[in-house]
């Protein structure tokens, strides 16, 4: 600020981390106290000069410096516990349309929960006109929402329910070769397992999350694929009949009361883990946690209401939506 000409002005400095990247931003007046406006030529190209110097000095990573492509997409699940929950729902919905084709928003939805997020639908009658958006809620490892919601506008159009609606049209077209891909791995799954538990296990080790949802009686009613392979989300009947949330229902049961005929067929060949690991060679950086994160999203009691009740009312969006209007307002009167 000093060698800007600023350092006898009173001035603020705030400190943000709503984005991927810790910075400041620093409030002053451009007047000085005799009432002369201090010089603004070349004030960017000086204050950069300035910041080049200040990280030299100090032995700063130079803001400057580019960051691969690697790093910049090495995506990890929200860790409500480190804090920075905007930022870090940011790095993850900003960028997945990009990787992922998702046909809807409880495939969307699905994909997120791998994240430690969800999406949901906010459909309100506003003076006899219809609004709709999105909000995100981050959620701990038991699948319950921490925290008040996020609005999708806060994360960029990408993030977006009419951006969203535009992508699931263009997910819907999938070409056979890529469904027949994640067909051919689910239905080794189902010869070769003996139960869910080795299913899921399977399947992530092949690059293919599960995303299984049951109702309070333990019916498996839904059943989503998200194949990191070919970078697609299936609920299971858009594989086909034989891949139905029916099918596994009856397919997990009779495996479980039959449980004690199982065989050493899952157990892998040398070949096998040869194969995965050039597969797992292949993928996005950002499938490297997917592979640890098995199918605990099964055993949440919560997950199945937040993939069914995409629809529903949130009150915390009501509060948080209300809440929004009145600065707006109180804005408008302060500006008269």
């Amino acid at each position: 600020m000093t060698t800007m000409g600023y350092g006898n002005q009173p001035y603020v400095v705030f400190k943000h981390n709503d984005i991927d990247r810790t910075h400041i931003h620093i409030v002053s007046t451009t007047v000085d106290e005799n009432g002369i406006k201090i010089s603004d030529v070349f004030e960017k190209k000086k204050s950069m000069e300035i910041c080049r110097q200040i990280e030299k000095k100090y032995k700063l990573i130079p803001a400057d410096q580019k960051i691969s492509s690697y790093e910049r997409f090495t995506f990890t699940p929200v860790d409500h516990n480190k804090g920075n929950i905007k930022s870090q729902i940011a790095s993850i919905v900003r960028y997945l349309p990009a990787y992922y084709n998702f046909q809807n928003l409880g495939s969307y939805n699905a994909l997120l929960s791998l994240f430690n997020i969800t999406a949901e639908h906010i459909k309100k009658d506003y003076r006899g006109e219809i609004k709709e958006g999105l909000v995100y809620s981050v959620l701990d490892a038991g699948g319950t929402k921490i925290g008040n919601p996020f609005k999708a506008s806060l994360f960029g159009k990408q993030a977006g329910l009419m951006a969203l609606r535009s992508h699931f049209e263009k997910s819907k077209i999938v070409s056979p070769q890529i469904k027949a891909k994640t067909i051919q791995i689910i239905s080794a799954a189902q010869t070769i397992t003996s139960n869910e538990k080795d299913f899921t296990a399977y399947l992530i080790d092949h690059g293919i999350n599960t995303v299984i949802r049951r109702n309070e009686q333990s019916r498996l009613y839904g059943i989503t694929f998200v194949d990191h392979n070919t970078g697609h989300v299936f609920n299971g009947s858009h594989l086909g009949k034989q891949f139905s949330a029916n099918v596994f229902h009856e397919l997990f049961s009779a495996k479980k009361i039959n449980e004690n005929l199982k065989t050493d067929l899952f157990a892998p060949q040398k070949s096998t883990l040869s194969n995965t690991q050039s597969l797992k060679e292949d993928l996005h950086p950002l499938f490297d946690f997917m592979i640890n994160a098995g199918n605990a999203l099964s055993d949440w009691g919560l997950i199945d209401s937040l993939l069914l009740n995409t629809m529903a009312e949130d009150p915390e969006e009501q509060i948080f939506e209300f809440n929004m209007k009145k600065k707006k307002k109180k804005g408008r009167r302060n500006r008269n």
